[in-house]
């Protein structure tokens, strides 16, 4: 009985081995599976509301009514998809830190900047409240510094963007809650009271 028992293991351990040893080949030539996470984080705002946000760099910020910011959980490029309007606080970092947007892209390695870039707007804007911020547009069209207290305005139908200089306070004050309008033109004044209300 002891001897058959033997065969029958050794016949198992027989057959087991073929897909072992090829398996073992394949692992050897062609190496494990890639581990590069595809994962997405992503942080929505709802209209109507407004959320505050913590990246894993120490970065954070708020997010306005109806804006979505996306990012890899590995972070070790410091790279966030935004589509909306967001206020950053960034951690400051030998990594340059990047805002991706439809129109602009946003680099900085630390500093405080507001950046509203809705889809369904027809430009885009860049807010600096602390250090410098370069912007350039999505297609390479041009590339700009921003130093403290400047304002850039994209037209992309028009390829154009315009600078100010000023207070600016009224393009991130909505993150502590006020929604405040100084000589906007009416069309956007009631875009963002849309959002604002979500009506």
């Amino acid at each position: 009985r002891k001897e058959r028992w033997l065969r029958l293991y050794q016949k198992a351990a027989a057959i087991l081995l073929i897909p072992l040893l090829a398996f073992s080949a394949w692992y050897y030539f062609i190496g494990p599976p890639p581990t590069d996470s595809q994962a997405w984080v992503e942080i929505n705002a709802p209209e109507g509301t407004r959320t505050q946000f913590s990246l894993p760099d120490g970065s954070s910020g708020w997010l306005n009514s109806g804006s979505r910011l996306k990012y890899n959980p590995v972070f070790e490029n410091r790279n966030v998809e935004l589509n909306g309007e967001a206020w950053f606080d960034v951690e400051h970092d030998k990594t340059v830190f990047t805002v991706n947007t439809h129109n602009l892209d946003i680099s900085v390695l630390g500093t405080q900047f507001n950046v509203m870039a809705y889809s369904d707007l027809d430009f885009a804007e860049v807010v600096l409240e602390e250090g410098k911020v370069e912007v350039e547009g999505t297609d390479n069209y041009f590339e700009k510094t921003l130093l403290r207290g400047e304002r850039l305005k994209y037209l992309p139908e028009r390829n154009i963007y315009q600078m100010y200089q000023g207070d600016t306070e009224q393009y991130t004050s909505w993150k502590d809650g006020y929604l405040m309008l100084d000589n906007e033109p009416l069309k956007i004044a009631v875009a963002r009271i849309e959002r604002w209300y979500n009506v």
